[in-house]
């Protein structure tokens, strides 16, 4: 963790003992991606010979929140490097008042990813950039989404103890349960 502090990022391996069981033991890889103060990819067994590039997009979720707009710069500049396209989509949730109707929070889903395209038109203008808007929780859609990519990146919240994440965030979820390597950035980009 120290060595962290002076890098660009991380790349940890994940053992994948199960995310029951790592939740009771902890997990090095949790730990690790939830505290780093640079972005942290996380490699599960199984991953290590994905790449990214023109058959492997790299795939980013948002929720318009500065920690997002950090992970799609993140997301960007990796995509980039490796000439590859990328997918911004942005989650629903699920309706929990029942004054906000579905159409309302995919019109707030689609102006989020209309800023995001923007910004990222300007940053990146040689990048290919398709976004969706994805009814539901993130975790899932995410974790469906990593199925064809080469690379997920999500946010990070940083809630909790310092030292591991909280079960059921996004971040934990999707490390578990995707099947590429996953990039949780927590902060600004360097």
């Amino acid at each position: 963790m120290e060595e962290s502090a002076e890098a660009s990022s991380l790349v940890v391996v994940c053992r994948g003992r199960g995310s029951v069981l790592a939740t009771l033991l902890g997990s090095v890889s949790f730990a690790v991606a939830s505290s780093a103060p640079c972005p942290v990819v996380v490699v599960k067994d199984g991953h290590a010979a994905t790449v990214v590039g023109s058959k492997n997009r790299v795939v980013v979720g948002t929720d318009g929140s500065e920690r997002a707009a950090s992970a799609v710069a993140f997301a960007a500049d990796f995509a980039a490097s490796r000439s590859a396209s990328m997918d911004v989509i942005c989650c629903t949730g699920e309706l929990s008042v029942p004054i906000v109707s579905q159409e309302e929070l995919r019109r707030s889903a689609a102006d989020i990813l209309e800023r995001t395209c923007a910004s990222l038109e300007e940053t990146h203008p040689q990048l290919t950039i398709n976004t969706r808007v994805a009814d539901g929780l993130p975790e899932p859609v995410l974790v469906d989404a990593s199925t064809d990519a080469g690379l997920l990146v999500v946010g990070s919240t940083g809630r909790g103890h310092p030292r591991m994440m909280i079960p059921g965030s996004t971040a934990f979820a999707v490390i578990d349960g995707a099947q590429c390597p996953v990039a949780v950035v927590g902060g600004a980009v360097a």
